[in-house]
């Protein structure tokens, strides 16, 4: 049997915090008819599910999910939702771009952030800011041109040295930081479980029903081990793994990335960490380390990999490490739960976007900041295939559009001297 759909080495530390999840709908029985199929329940596909239902009303929406909600990689990520460009994503040189892409992400997060209020969605919903830290000369200078942009736009922002983050968060390891308002931290998985859990009642949702083959047609056929499902559409909202259909092949490679999470800390230790309940950070130096406070527990995500997941025991180890070098006093650097989680990467950074075929369309390219991003761009998507119009969708079609990438084996070894280099920064760092 083809497989098509991830299986990951460990489940997700962010799901395995919350209570077991109950499937309503595993599987489908027989041939089931829709107008829509959706392939993917992580935020894009959750998000053009619903808009469909809501501009299709009368009609049935499947939406099929290889494994549960929250285990994929919406329940992967490290739940930042960051609405500033300038911020995570390199904003757009050009000004008319760079202002349609703060819109998109400020458009994005309120539309989360009312659905999360209308739903009661526990969700951890912080809007706590965050940090971006350096750990290197070059981080730093990074962090002054970074600074200068934000000064530019009239963008908050606040300077932060060695002793102010030794202070806020209990480690002298990076030498400055910035840190921006305009970021709000959740529990990822448990978002993604309560987005999913709220859908409209003409969404049907299939846990646990992976897809197997597409069958392009009129209708089109989408094959699972429990059954067929013919459609009218069918959207492909499952990101980096578009290509194992024949999808984006030449647009965008899987990258995957590790976290770990510390058991739940004494208090003394938890205060280690600084005395904010909640923080977040994302280095200045790609390929550095993502870090969060979540209460009394301590998150760290680092380490990647091109295709495929590492070894459990190796990522153990590097993660333990890199904790240890941020905070090398505390009495454990232990931690409870470790993942991995494959990422989409596109070479300039967009995402992709669009009609694939007759009837078909993809959306993918999270680029490591997918909450806002795959959400709003799930939304738009439906709402192009109901052939409506906005600023927003327009400039979806014309700015999302990933570079060309070349074919094996110069994209393995153009992956791998990237890495290299990056890796070679990132050990410069010395606390």
């Amino acid at each position: 049997m083809r497989v098509i759909s991830p299986v990951y080495g460990r489940p997700s530390g962010w799901n395995r915090l919350l209570a077991p999840r109950v499937v309503v709908t595993a599987g489908l029985s027989g041939i089931r008819k829709a107008r829509f199929a959706v392939i993917g329940a992580g935020y894009a596909g959750i998000a053009v599910s619903r808009r469909l239902a809501e501009l299709f009303p009368d009609e049935r929406i499947v939406l099929l999910e290889s494994s549960t909600v929250g285990e994929g990689a919406a329940g992967r990520n490290s739940g930042f939702l960051i609405d500033q460009p300038y911020a995570k994503i390199q904003a757009s040189k050009d000004a008319k771009e760079a202002e349609w892409q703060k819109l998109f992400l400020q458009t994005g997060r309120k539309w989360l952030e009312e659905l999360v209020g209308r739903h009661g969605i526990d969700c951890g919903w912080n809007p706590c800011g965050n940090y971006k830290a350096a750990m290197t000369e070059q981080g730093e200078a990074e962090l002054k041109e970074l600074a200068g942009r934000l000064k530019s736009v009239g963008a908050s922002f606040e300077a932060l040295s060695r002793a102010d983050l030794a202070d806020r968060l209990g480690t002298s390891f990076y030498r400055a930081a910035v840190w921006m308002p305009n970021c709000i931290l959740v529990q990822p998985a448990a978002l993604v479980r309560g987005l999913a859990d709220n859908l409209p009642q003409n969404v049907i949702l299939a846990e646990e029903t992976p897809v197997l083959d597409v069958r392009r047609g009129k209708p089109h056929t989408v094959v699972t081990p429990q059954g067929e499902v013919e459609a009218d559409m069918v959207i492909f909202a499952n990101n980096s793994f578009l290509g194992r259909f024949g999808i984006a092949r030449s647009r965008q490679i899987t990258m995957y990335t590790y976290a770990g999470l510390t058991p739940a800390l004494p208090a003394e230790d938890a205060d280690r960490l600084g005395a904010a309940s909640d923080w977040g950070m994302v280095p200045a130096e790609r390929m550095g380390a993502t870090t969060r406070k979540v209460g009394d527990r301590y998150m760290i995500r680092t380490g990647f990999s091109y295709e495929r997941e590492l070894d459990n025991a190796e990522v153990e180890a590097a993660l333990r490490n890199a904790y240890r070098k941020r905070y090398p006093d505390m009495p454990s650097h232990e931690l409870e739960y470790v993942w991995g989680g494959a990422v989409s990467i596109t070479r300039n950074g967009a995402p992709f976007f669009g009609e694939v075929g007759p009837g078909l369309y993809g959306v993918s390219g999270c680029n490591g900041s997918g909450i806002i991003k795959m959400s709003l761009l799930g939304k738009l998507l439906a709402e192009h295939i109901a052939g409506q119009d906005s600023t927003l969708l327009r400039g979806c079609l014309e700015w999302a559009k990933p570079s060309w990438i070349p074919p094996e084996p110069l994209r393995r070894i153009g992956v791998a001297m990237s890495m290299r280099k990056h890796i070679r920064l990132v050990a410069q760092a010395r606390p």
